[in-house]
């Protein structure tokens, strides 16, 4: 502390400058920056928004605690809109956080647990839309968590009861897929308390197994089963329009789908993973429902794949591997197929689906991995760690991360959601908190000159450590 007392005056500037900042110092809000309401963003899947997430370095916003039993905790990647946060846990509790503080808004329990449930929930219409393992699904009000509607979907027992797909919304319809081979499309309204089925889709003999999530591409609705087969049919009626098996067609055994489909409109592909470690660029139009299998490539990905790639600027993001299996995140060339970059995980991989925060048209890439340590990393474009994050309370890390007000969600096995944030010039000793410990290191390196952004304790980055830096600080005091 020698150097913050040295100087004449310096600590009455202190006082003054201290005293002035909490008379001016700002509510937190939520930044008008975007929502991420279902999983990887909107029903076509494309994990990517323009709204801002940390780059450089990271700092826990918030985190909570919801519910743990045995292995589980969250294992669906949460949802953001309105200012709320959502999520369901393993013992089948519907939560909602506010974004900027994570204070508790209310939580819903929906069946007895526990269960290993895995559909992501959607938003729409001012209703959260939760899927569960036994078979149920609800429509809560955004507001209060109320039930508005209620009801099961599925006739089987056992595993066969499950709701294990991601739930999307579209235009006033919910669409999720059972693990005893239905897709549902319902009304987002429901049927007074009751849900309100439009039309069912039944596969013979196979199964939406975990996250073979479904895309609202136009007029159609696509999604893949455990025979390697996608599927488009009309979004309104559930007529079957075109289908595609993807061993026969490319002569390879892919495995069941345990993605998402996506889509690049621009030039009429989609995209997606089969569980045996494949990606596939496939032609679709988008005017007729009809797939062009020989407008495409795929491509191998380790042995095993359940993430739904992100496509941006022609690049393909994609993750591989899982707790049990090596894995990596990888990056290939939209139009040829080429692979340009890998990231590998070593003897664990990553089941998350990347999400892309585009910042001054350069896109970064956000994904977690399924280790007992699971991290949730920062990559740029090129494949550079920009940062890492070992939660305070470390376990495995099933889904992927959700972008919106300028933070990065996930949840984890110890039943933790965590909001990640920037970690801000002002936080000068970088520990979460805005308080006397920054001024005084800026105290200490008091009058000190050098290049701009040379030390932290040059909050400004104008060069010099003086009364500017404090006043910075300041203005933040208390975040």
């Amino acid at each position: 502390m020698g150097k913050l007392i040295e100087g004449k005056g310096i600590l009455s500037i202190l006082f003054i400058v201290l005293v002035f900042c909490s008379l001016i110092m700002p509510a937190a809000v939520l930044a008008d920056d975007g929502d991420w309401p279902q999983f990887q963003k909107d029903e076509i899947n494309s994990g990517q928004t323009s709204a801002t997430a940390p780059t450089t370095s990271v700092r826990i916003a918030w985190s909570v605690f919801t519910h743990y039993t045995a292995t589980h905790g969250i294992d669906v990647t949460p949802i953001v809109a309105s200012g709320k946060v959502f999520i369901v846990d393993v013992d089948e509790y519907a939560w909602a956080f506010d974004a900027v503080s994570g204070n508790v808004l209310w939580s819903t329990p929906l069946v007895s647990g526990p269960r290993f449930t895995l559909a992501t929930p959607a938003y729409g219409e001012g209703k959260v839309f939760f899927a569960t393992d036994t078979g149920y699904i609800y429509a809560l009000d955004e507001s209060g968590g109320n039930i508005l509607w209620s009801g099961r979907l599925t006739e089987g027992t056992g595993q066969d009861e499950e709701l294990s797909t991601q739930i999307v919304y579209a235009d006033g319809k919910v669409y999720v897929g059972s693990w005893e081979g239905k897709y549902y499309c319902l009304d987002a309204s429901g049927d007074g308390t009751d849900p309100d089925i439009l039309w069912t889709y039944d596969v013979e003999g196979n199964r939406y197994s975990w996250w073979s999530g479904s895309a609202v591409i136009g007029d159609f609705l696509l999604f893949g089963d455990t025979d390697s087969v996608i599927t488009s049919v009309d979004k309104g009626s559930g007529v079957l329009v075109d289908e595609l098996n993807l061993s026969a067609q490319y002569g390879i055994t892919a495995g069941w789908i345990r993605s998402a489909i996506t889509t690049n409109e621009a030039n009429n592909r989609i995209y997606l993973t089969s569980k045996n470690g494949y990606l596939f660029t496939i032609g679709f139009d988008a005017l007729t429902g009809e797939f062009n299998p020989s407008d495409g490539w795929f491509a191998s990905i380790d042995s095993y794949s359940a993430s739904t790639p992100a496509v941006y600027d022609g690049k393909v993001y994609v993750c591989s591997g899982s707790f049990c299996k090596a894995g990596a995140l990888y990056c290939f060339d939209e139009s040829t197929g080429s692979q340009l970059w890998s990231f590998s995980f070593g003897t664990y991989g990553s089941e998350a689906s990347p999400a892309l925060s585009i910042q001054g048209d350069e896109p970064y890439i956000y994904i977690t991995t399924n280790t007992a340590d699971g991290e949730a990393y920062c990559f740029d474009k090129d494949g550079n760690v920009m940062w890492q994050y070992i939660p305070d309370h470390p376990e495995y890390i099933l889904q992927g991360v959700a972008i919106a007000g300028g933070k990065v969600f996930f949840g984890n096995d110890a039943g933790y959601l965590y909001a990640l944030g920037p970690c801000p010039d002002w936080d000068v000793n970088e520990d979460g908190d805005i308080n006397i410990l920054d001024v005084a290191r800026v105290g200490m390196h008091w009058g000190e000159t050098g290049d701009p952004d040379w030390i932290r304790e040059d909050v400004n980055n104008d060069g010099s450590v003086d009364i500017l830096d404090i006043t910075v600080i300041g203005l933040h005091w208390g975040e």
